[in-house]
């Protein structure tokens, strides 16, 4: 949209200085919230090796709580941002990497509601 109104290089700089701040703040805190806006801000400026690296770092950090967020909540196999993803081998390696993980948590926690220590509605 915005190329097309002829702006790219005004969202592109944008883009570019909440990288850098992005950037500086994950080196002081940790928060999975900057992994998952680095992953759309990468996507964004077609910086593909960036997005895989905080795709797995973040999911390596923060296991199953980032593995959920930026799957589910972002929609990353399906969404349109992340399209030139789709068929690179090691962005589908990362996917089936947290689809086997989530299936785990969730067999886990099926696991401890059959045997009635957890009650989850």
């Amino acid at each position: 949209m915005y190329e097309e109104q002829g702006r790219k290089q005004e969202v592109s700089h944008l883009l570019d200085n909440i990288r850098i701040h992005h950037e500086k703040r994950i080196e002081q805190e940790q928060n999975q919230y900057l992994h998952i806006n680095l992953i759309k801000i990468y996507t964004l400026l077609g910086e593909n090796e960036k997005v895989l690296k905080y795709l797995l770092e973040g999911s390596q950090k923060y296991g199953a709580f980032i593995m959920y967020d930026i799957y589910y909540h972002n929609r990353i196999p399906h969404h349109p941002i992340y399209k030139l993803f789709w068929n690179d081998p090691e962005f589908k390696s990362l996917i089936n990497q947290i689809n086997r993980n989530l299936k785990t948590i969730r067999d886990d926690v099926d696991e401890l509601r059959k045997r009635g220590e957890i009650d989850i509605h």
